[in-house]
């Protein structure tokens, strides 16, 4: 499968401060099994971890290669973006712009590795036909990974990498 050439992620001006300050998009637990607890564990070099008590909780950055506007509505919340019985916040008001890299996997060929439970399957991809376009990433994903960070509501451009690194 030829892989996309960007790939976007999307979140909340709620949490944009956050992720700006860190300097990389944080790993979130998957969907593979709910774990019953999970914390934060820092790594020496300022990042951090997401560990579970449950070993088969992998956590990954989410990258769809779908490109949609802050109006995107029922598409949003098909693919669990938008506000609704999926998600609390409006995750299409910022968008991460995130140029190819081998350290992308198609979501639908990660699960397949990471033994996915059947009923957690059938609940993620009854939600519409834009489960396919999941990628995920194992590592948090520096900014100097990010080509820009857009405001998806104006096309405003908040944050743009420089050239040779952030």
């Amino acid at each position: 499968m030829q892989h996309p050439e960007y790939l976007y992620h999307y979140t909340s001006f709620h949490h944009l401060p956050k992720i700006l300050e860190a300097g990389f998009l944080k790993l979130t637990p998957s969907n593979l099994v709910e774990p019953k607890r999970y914390w934060r564990r820092d790594d020496e070099g300022g990042g951090y971890s997401i560990v579970s008590d449950t070993d088969d909780v992998k956590p990954v950055v989410w990258l769809t290669k779908e490109v949609l506007g802050a109006d995107a509505g029922k598409d949003a919340v098909a693919l669990g973006l938008g506000t609704g019985h999926i998600a609390a916040v409006n995750k299409m008001e910022v968008k991460f712009v995130v140029p190819w890299n081998d350290k992308y996997e198609w979501w639908l060929d990660w699960q397949k590795r990471n033994r996915m439970k059947k009923k957690q399957y059938r609940l993620f991809t009854s939600h519409g036909e834009h489960y396919g376009s999941w990628y995920v990433c194992e590592e948090p994903i520096p900014l100097s990974d990010v080509e820009k960070v857009v405001d998806n509501r104006t096309g405003e451009v908040i944050w743009e990498r420089k050239a040779g690194g952030e």
